[in-house]
């Protein structure tokens, strides 16, 4: 692992500039390999819908879970976000 004097911020698109230990190639090859079981065609189509599905000029996506406090109950169970 490089020394943090060795850490450098990535710039998009720079696959060799190493951010946290890893290059942006080895990221991207990590989640294809752990969240894609490898499959570079649905991690390219996820990364598409994605795309398609959010504004323009948008910088950062986050999942809900990922903004809000620890999970919250009522007396009849969790409190859930749903879609109408």
């Amino acid at each position: 692992m490089p020394m943090p004097d060795q850490l450098t911020d990535a710039t998009p698109g720079d696959a060799d500039a190493i951010q946290g230990g890893l290059t942006d190639a080895e990221k991207r090859a990590n989640v294809i390999a752990h969240a894609f079981a490898g499959d570079e065609a649905h991690f390219e189509r996820f990364c598409r819908i994605v795309r398609d599905a959010i504004p323009p000029g948008t910088s950062v996506v986050l999942r809900g879970s990922a903004v809000l406090p620890a999970p919250r109950s009522t007396p009849t169970g969790p409190v859930r976000a749903t879609s109408t």
